[in-house]
């Protein structure tokens, strides 16, 4: 029994004794988190450090590491430190982790990182965007206090906390930034609480993603009164501007629909050029070709002109255009050349020889050439809209082709 308690109590301290282990790779020291798993945190780095490019996992006395955290003031007052890579290993980062970092002006915080500690990026006073990720779930009190430069934050949190109290002690919103003018709620929050962003008294622009208003604490969660405008998701309008909502009180006739983008292109802007009119659902594309060339199809195989289509998400379209003596694909009918089968997974049957076969993607990009073939073979394609242009005689015909 006593050797039994013995050997119990050795692999006790040999735990503790692990835990305690702190080595230097670079210039960052680590600590040993976990001995099984083999886990570390950065615990600190010198304070003439400029870069710091945190690795995944690193190897000591051959054994090897995974670097799941950033430790308690692990960076503090590195004043010069100007940028910081964090691996998606790193699930938290600890209090005051980069506290006093006056010359880091960006951190990209990877989807890994659930928690944000106490004063994380307090005085880190040129920091000016942060982008919180959606695996974040916790971040503590004061975490930008002190963020004089800070203008622009993204977060997508379902419960934003606000001030607390704790044995009578009132902290901090994580949030609540003075110069802050950006405020971007992603889709996932459902729930802010009071004071989040009571001290944010340059907010100039919020979007909400959300399709159903967050529900708010209390009346305290923006600076009342403020000038800032709210920009809300497609349909959401009327639920963000009911009159009973904590929304239209701070926002009240400055509330408008995101619409969704449509980003337009061309095949050659020497061909012709698009315009686009949307609202929130809907947009019409108008293609206008230049003088000596026509209109033929938008990428996607449609032909309408101008054309008017839903809209769900952000989305673009491609008109092609070609020279105004080829055939549109309406007339092909017309022409004796003709060809099998459409749509087809590897070979094209011509009814004639063809002198030159120019087969184009979508946006009139001639990816291979065929000289006198009265047969071609596309197995090595990718599935899709593609387009034939043949010459035969010096005249030319334009033709869709669908490889299945």
């Amino acid at each position: 029994m006593k050797r039994l308690v013995l050997f119990i109590c050795t692999l006790l301290c040999a735990n503790v004794l692990s835990a305690q282990t702190e080595f230097i790779v670079g210039n960052l020291k680590y600590k040993v988190n976990s001995s099984n798993p083999t886990e570390v945190s950065v615990g600190a780095a010198a304070e003439t450090i400029t870069t710091a490019n945190i690795p995944e996992t690193v190897t000591y006395e051959g054994v090897t590491y995974s670097v799941t955290s950033i430790g308690y003031c692990a960076f503090e007052v590195c004043s010069s430190l100007t940028s910081v890579t964090i691996p998606n290993s790193v699930i938290s980062i600890g209090e005051r982790a980069f506290s006093g970092c006056s010359s880091l002006t960006s951190i990209d915080i990877p989807n890994s990182v659930t928690s944000i500690g106490w004063g994380a990026f307090s005085n880190c006073s040129s920091l000016t965007s942060v982008d919180i990720p959606n695996s974040v779930t916790s971040i503590g009190d004061y975490t930008f206090y002190g963020c004089s430069s800070l203008t622009s934050v993204s977060l997508d949190m379902s419960n934003i906390e606000g001030d607390t109290t704790y044995y009578g002690y009132s902290y901090e919103s994580p949030f609540n930034i003075p110069s802050l003018q950006n405020l971007t709620l992603g889709e996932n929050v459902t729930y802010i609480g009071s004071g989040a962003f009571n001290d944010c008294s340059f907010l100039q622009n919020v979007t909400c993603l959300a399709t159903t208003p967050p529900t708010f604490a209390d009346n305290t969660v923006f600076p009342y009164p403020n000038i800032a405008t709210l920009t809300v998701p497609c349909g959401s309008l009327e639920a963000y501007s009911s009159a009973t909502s904590f929304w239209n009180m701070f926002f009240a006739g400055r509330i408008s629909e995101r619409g969704y983008n449509v980003e337009v292109s061309v095949n050659d802007e020497a061909f012709g050029s698009v315009t686009v009119e949307s609202d929130c659902s809907t947009g019409t594309l108008t293609a206008t070709a230049n003088e000596g060339y026509r209109f033929v199809i938008w990428n996607d195989g449609n032909t309408e002109n101008p054309r008017v289509v839903s809209l769900s998400s952000d989305t673009a379209f491609t008109a092609i255009f070609a020279l105004i003596d080829e055939s549109s694909l309406l007339e092909a009918e017309a022409e004796s050349i003709s060809f099998f089968p459409n749509p087809t997974n590897s070979k094209v049957t011509f009814n004639q020889a063809i002198e030159r076969i120019e087969l184009m993607d979508l946006a009139g990009k001639t990816l291979r050439t065929f000289r006198n073939e009265s047969e071609i073979n596309i197995e090595q394609l990718p599935a899709g809209v593609y387009y034939l242009r043949l010459t035969n005689n010096e005249k030319q015909t334009l033709r869709k082709l669908i490889k299945e």
